[in-house]
């Protein structure tokens, strides 16, 4: 089309073609020249790999780079380095990134699915709060150019994405099979990049970077039991996933290492340990990524410099805003287990408990009491917002045909490290009790100082005010958690506890014992419990076995 178009030209037209072709070209040749100087630089990619809580060391590897005067001019990411790279590529500095990880509340942002629907925890709250974390930005908005790598769970075919909400990409690129659902882009669901490029260093190099650094935070056994199914399987599932990563990494500048491959994928608990790691090898590896940029540019200056990222106040507007998004966004309608811890009983009452959805804030359940001599069947509404205050109003049955019990029960959020609380009965053992506890009052490396206060009224075996104060020791044999099967972290710990009790308005004090262990435990490294068995015992008391979870607001 072109070739025909200067054939059907005039003469007239001609001449004047070619006098502006006479001036056009020498234009166009000295704004190449503008152009290929102007780009002489070479472009630095930024590859950062999946590793779950050991993809903090990325944010510390992002440090170095600035303090080095080493270009980031592409960041592509997977999984927790999707993560890190689109809150960079957004704008965040180091400082700011690490805040946000301080912040985060893993029990507050993923819900627990019953039945499950594609993933054990729906995200949902996940995507909200990384939506207002980057304020709704799309790709095209990021100050740095960002791919997040994701894998098509119907062809496994891997796609670089780099258009749409980034919030949706990142949590694609997060979803780990099994334990978050797939997410649809498009009409087709996508879920962790890792799973087919753990580190996708072909990517930025498709993209044309001249120099690409790849961090690959992979995991190793430190002990390997070959009688352990489980093991057996880790180290399949590694093998395979280390075969794509050494494809995928033959084209690198520079692979990164970080220190870490002893390390749990959930103990996010060691933030700070992984953010030095990924420094330490960023320093280390700082020199090789040097000459192969000055082997594309020989006259380029390393400069130090600093992403400015957002003030104190903007980010802790932004991370309220996040928060408050998180908040309002209800799971789908469910069922959910539900145990009941009591003071008063050695066994928990357990249950079945339906929320979410159009129920709001609001939840409805039953609950059977093992521990009451009684009063077994119990039905219950609650309302509660992690913000503000729990409420429950309940009713149980009797065995000897005294009708109904009501009840009423409140418990505040979260004061500090102390939670206040009060229940009320129209029947029973107990009338009403005020109640304040902290767990952990005071914390040590392996010691925790708590305390418990009670105010109360009992009816059996007569009327009687009564007020219950004692602390709560526990000690752990080791400050770090234990990883048990990549699942759960726990940290053991042994506790003991002096209640004394007294009726009132005389002061005639009882002594009254605990004693046992305990553990303080992370599902998947997100979800806080804290889990005790023990003997209780005192003056004129019979020896009964306690079994609960503290730390709760009920």
């Amino acid at each position: 089309m072109i070739r025909s178009r200067i054939i059907s030209l005039s003469k007239g037209e001609t001449v004047v073609h070619k006098l502006m072709m006479r001036i056009f070209i020498p234009l166009a040749f000295l704004l190449a020249i503008f152009t290929a100087s102007a780009q002489a630089a070479p472009g630095v990619a930024l590859v950062l790999g999946g590793g779950a809580a050991r993809g903090f060391s990325h944010i510390g590897l992002i440090q170095a780079f600035e303090d080095q005067g080493i270009p980031i001019d592409l960041l592509v990411g997977t999984s927790m380095g999707s993560i890190v790279a689109s809150l960079y590529a957004s704008g965040y500095s180091v400082d700011n990134i690490r805040t946000v990880l301080a912040e985060l509340s893993g029990d507050n942002l993923v819900d627990l699915q019953i039945p499950p629907k594609g993933g054990l925890l729906d995200t949902g709250k996940i995507e909200a709060f990384l939506d207002a974390l980057l304020d709704g930005d799309t790709f095209s908005d990021l100050v740095l150019p960002f791919y997040a790598v994701i894998t098509n769970v119907t062809t496994g075919e891997e796609w670089a994405i780099h258009e749409g909400p980034v919030s949706t990409g990142v949590l694609a690129s997060m979803s780990i099979p099994g334990l978050f659902p797939a997410v649809a882009i498009e009409g087709e669901y996508y879920v962790d990049g890792g799973m087919k490029n753990a580190v996708p260093v072909n990517v930025a190099k498709e993209l044309g970077a001249d120099v690409v650094v790849g961090v690959d935070v992979k995991k190793e056994l430190a002990e390997i039991n070959y009688d352990s199914v489980l093991n057996i399987l880790q180290l399949t599932m590694w093998f395979m996933i280390d075969g794509y990563v050494q494809q995928n990494t033959e084209e690198a500048d520079v692979v990164i290492v970080p220190d870490v491959k002893f390390d749990s994928y959930m103990d996010y608990q060691k933030s700070d340990y992984f953010i030095e790691q990924g420094y330490q090898s960023g320093l280390k590896h700082g020199e090789e990524i040097k000459v192969a940029i000055l082997a594309h540019d020989p006259q380029f200056q390393f400069v130090p410099f600093r992403q400015e990222g957002l003030s104190p106040l903007e980010l802790e507007q932004r991370l309220t805003r996040a928060e408050e998004a998180a908040r309002e966004l209800r799971p789908p309608l469910g069922i959910k287990p539900n145990l009941q811890f009591d003071e008063e009983n050695a066994l928990p009452a357990m249950g079945l408990t339906l929320a979410g959805g159009p129920l709001g804030s609001w939840q409805i359940g039953y609950r059977y009491h093992f521990g009451l001599a009684d009063q077994r069947h119990e039905g219950y509404i609650a309302w509660s917002k992690p913000e503000s205050m729990a409420l429950e109003v309940l009713a149980r049955t009797s065995r000897h045909d005294q009708g109904l019990t009501y009840g009423l029960r409140i418990a505040s959020p979260p004061i500090g490290r102390s939670y206040l609380g009060a229940e009320y009965y129209t029947q029973g053992s107990l009338a009403w009790k005020l109640w304040a506890r902290s767990p952990d009052l005071l914390r040590f490396s392996n010691l925790t100082i708590g305390s418990a206060l009670e105010v109360g009224k009992r009816r059996l075996p007569d009327e009687t005010l009564y007020t219950s104060i004692g602390p709560r020791i526990r000690w752990f044999p080791r400050a770090e958690y234990t990883p048990l099967w990549e699942v759960v972290l726990a940290r053991g710990y042994l506790y003991a506890g002096l209640d004394v009790e007294s009726s009132l308005p005389a002061w005639d004090p009882g002594l009254r014992y605990t004693a046992g262990v305990g553990s303080e435990v992370r599902v998947f490294g997100l979800y806080p419990l804290d889990v005790q068995i023990g003997l209780e015992f005192g003056q004129e008391q019979p020896v009964k076995w306690r079994f609960g979870i503290i730390g709760g607001r009920f």
